[in-house]
């Protein structure tokens, strides 16, 4: 301890240690800031998805027969399945809603999908759960990103 404070202290012109120091502070920031990145734009990037497969749901599953007589309803099994349609072919998921493609990999797990025909509401939450990306190896476990997203068709006329 007390050469730690000597290198520190050291008025012979050369700041070695302190250099060093700042650097791997620096670098450490620098790393902690890109992963923290990462599961932000993860987490962007699923609530867009999310949204955007339960209005595609909605639309496909409204029921034109109601829609001609300014009624909102649509049919909850066919929002369902257009959903996890979505999901599987559009987003590239596989059956157990993982993804494993270039550098990365996650799983979804849908905690509640909410349907309800009249009027249309869709409400879904899930939790996507990945691995750091930079910090394998320092960090052994998993991370889970909380992902929720809802809709409502509702009629104006």
């Amino acid at each position: 301890m007390k050469r730690l404070v000597l290198i520190f202290r050291n008025n012979r012109g050369t700041s070695g240690g302190s250099v060093i120091l700042a650097c791997c502070v620096i670098g450490v920031v620098i790393v902690l800031m890109m992963e923290l990145y990462r599961y932000y734009t993860i987490k962007e990037n699923m609530d867009r998805q999310m949204s955007r497969a339960i209005n595609m749901a909605i639309d496909v599953a409204m029921e034109d027969s109601a829609r001609q007589v300014h009624i909102s309803k649509i049919d909850t099994a066919v929002a369902y399945q257009e959903f996890y349609k979505y999901l599987t072919e559009d987003l590239g998921l596989d059956e157990q809603l993982k993804y494993s493609r270039d550098n990365l990999n996650y799983q979804l797990y849908l905690n509640s999908v909410n349907i309800e025909a009249e009027p249309p509401r869709f409400e879904v939450e899930g939790t996507v759960i990945l691995e750091p990306e930079m910090l394998k190896g320092l960090v052994p476990y998993t991370i889970e990103i909380p992902v929720r997203a809802r809709a409502r068709n509702q009629r104006m006329d």
